[in-house]
């Protein structure tokens, strides 16, 4: 038998009620003893052929997933809402136990946990503002509810006055949650870029609170950053389709004021424009107010639109026109001879474990598709190139002809035009 399966945010608060509930006390024994190689409680207190896969729902129910369904991972690996149920607390988490074991528990450890979990879980003492950039100064500044989580630990709280750059940039919102005695309980920065509305690095005084704002991004379809939890992988999005995007944004803001705040994710960037890319003059990861020159040596990448170190950079010499004589990455780019192509031109071609212009000698065109001149014959009926593995050889006609015109003759192979058909 195999332990229930929890979210992280149901086991941590499992972990902070135990020296209050029985409840919880018991399960985390259990799951104690399981790992520690003592099996043999597991099935006399807890099962699973009700009830598994069990979370919170930020209306104070307990979500899980009945027995007989099947468990469905989203793409960014949170537990998809299909075949889910919800119930309210008490009489869900009861569902675990083995009837055994709920002979020995009463009413009031259930009616413990309940309280318990209402009072962690209903979120109906939060709610959500999205607030215009000329707010974001305030926010930073606000009263913070008491929690042990990442907002409580900001090294920006109370630091407003570092934040010019957010209050002047026009593609700028920020997203707060707010408890209802008017205290910050959660912010993200939530950027406009083109048509994308992406939310950032989220900071909140409970971790389950995470999920709250998760859940706003994609009822919004907006893109969020994979790691939302912290300030590494600044490239790693997930989209409004819910799918993993490795991308590079550049926002184009005013950049020039006396003092700077710590930049999660944009944290890169030159006069004029932020960036998630680690190219350009500055780096925006100070605490104290100030910028970093990161002395980089940078070229504009004029096909991607974004800033590129100069050593890796390389000017595109031949293919289509509107490529040509633009500079870019190096990985976006195919040399062939002294020629470098876009990667994406349409004129190169791979074959044979090389790339070739498809104008080059070794280039055969048959019905609109490229091939190498290796795997190319001549057509001796029809005059023009064919495939190999298309043709036969004729003796009488001196050379190939296609097979679906030949006839085979005395083990020899005749055009069809030669043979009379009896």
């Amino acid at each position: 038998m195999e332990l229930p399966i929890f979210s992280s945010s149901f086991k941590e608060f499992l972990i902070s009620i135990k020296k209050e509930s029985r409840i919880a006390r018991l399960i985390l024994s259990v799951f104690q003893l399981h790992n520690d190689g003592f099996k043999n409680m597991l099935p006399k207190v807890l099962t699973t052929k009700h009830i598994n896969y069990i979370t919170y729902r930020s209306d104070g129910d307990i979500s899980f997933l009945p027995s007989g369904k099947e468990h469905i991972v989203n793409d960014d690996n949170t537990w998809s809402r299909t075949n889910r149920q919800s119930g309210k607390p008490a009489r869900v988490i009861r569902k675990l136990f083995t009837d055994k074991m709920l002979e020995l528990l009463n009413e009031k450890d259930f009616e413990i946990f309940n309280n318990h979990y209402k009072c962690k879980f209903d979120t109906s003492r939060y709610a959500f503002d999205l607030l215009p950039n000329t707010e974001i100064k305030r926010i930073y500044d606000m009263d913070i509810e008491e929690g042990g989580s990442s907002l409580n630990n900001s090294c920006m709280n109370r630091k407003g006055n570092f934040l010019d750059i957010y209050e002047n940039c026009e593609q700028l919102e920020i997203l707060v949650l707010l408890n209802n005695n008017y205290e910050l309980a959660g912010r993200a920065l939530v950027w406009t870029i083109d048509d994308i509305i992406l939310m950032d690095r989220v900071y909140v005084t409970q971790d389950y609170l995470y999920d709250l704002f998760i859940d706003y991004a994609k009822s919004n379809t907006w893109w969020y950053k994979q790691d939302y939890k912290s300030m590494h992988d600044r490239r790693t999005f997930i989209d409004s389709d819910g799918q993993v995007v490795n991308k590079y944004f550049r926002i184009y803001t005013d950049t020039e004021f006396n003092s700077y705040p710590y930049i999660d994710t944009f944290c890169y960037g030159a006069e004029g424009y932020l960036t998630n890319q680690d190219v350009g003059e500055y780096e925006y990861l100070e605490t104290s107010g100030e910028r970093n020159d990161t002395n980089n040596n940078t070229v504009y990448d004029e096909i991607h639109d974004c800033d590129i170190h100069e050593e890796d950079s390389v000017t595109i010499t031949a293919g289509e026109s509107r490529y040509v004589d633009l500079r870019t990455h190096i990985d976006n780019v195919i040399c062939i001879g002294d020629e470098n192509y876009y990667s994406e031109d349409s004129n190169i071609v791979y074959l044979k474990g090389d790339w070739y212009d498809i104008n080059s000698e070794y280039i055969v065109e048959i019905n609109g598709e490229y091939y190498h001149v290796d795997d190319c014959v001549f057509d001796e009926y029809n005059q023009e190139d064919a495939l190999e593995d298309d043709c036969v050889y004729s003796d009488s006609m001196g050379g190939y002809i296609l097979k679906n015109e030949a006839y085979k003759v005395n083990n020899a192979y005749y055009h069809e035009s030669e043979v009379e058909k009896l």
